[in-house]
């Protein structure tokens, strides 16, 4: 990563700057933790990106997102033998797209 000269700048920024590049470094670390190199079914990030975001979770790992603003919108998804496993804490609604890609939406009631 490139560093630029920020002497110039007010000591507030300064410190600034250098709290948030901490931030991204112990980030960065974390995810060189969390990778798993081993190949398995489920694989994350993407495989363009620079600084090689991405990896393989265990096959039968859960991931977990929030589809909608508000308390319990969490959507849980495991892949399984018999394919994609999807709970919700609300109702949800998988509108099909094409013969390969969907979206999944918060049901309004």
């Amino acid at each position: 990563m490139e560093l630029i000269n920020i002497s110039k700048l007010p000591k507030y920024a300064q410190e600034e700057i250098n709290s948030l590049r901490r931030q991204v470094d112990t980030l960065r670390r974390s995810l060189e933790e969390q990778k798993q190199s081993k190949p398995t079914r489920v694989q994350w990030g993407y495989e363009i990106m620079r600084d090689g975001a991405g990896g393989y979770l265990p096959d039968d790992e859960q991931v977990s997102f929030r589809i909608a603003s508000g308390p319990n919108r969490h959507v849980r998804v495991r892949l399984t033998e018999y394919g994609l496993y999807i709970n919700a804490d609300t109702g949800i609604s998988i509108q099909c797209e094409s013969s390969n890609c969907f979206t999944v939406i918060e049901r309004k009631r």
